[in-house]
């Protein structure tokens, strides 16, 4: 599985709307990651998803839950 942010286009903001989060860091700019367009899975491909049971409890963590089940803390 890729990292999420692997091929992302980074868009450079350095519009005078962000001056309140730009001035108090001592930066120019801004980086954002461009949004992504997903494409939709066929029927055949949702038909064939695997699904994993979660319930969370206290002290869970999306990272936690990553690298349990796909070795990886960054998925």
């Amino acid at each position: 599985m890729p990292y999420r942010y692997t091929g992302r286009t980074i868009i450079r903001n350095d519009s005078e709307t962000y001056e309140e989060l730009v001035s108090p860091r001592d930066v120019p700019y801004i980086d954002q990651y461009k949004t992504p367009r997903l494409k939709h899975p066929s029927k055949f491909e949702r038909l064939n998803l695997t699904r994993d049971r979660h319930t969370w409890k206290l002290g869970d963590r999306y990272w936690k839950l990553a690298t349990e089940n796909y070795g990886s803390p960054k998925y």
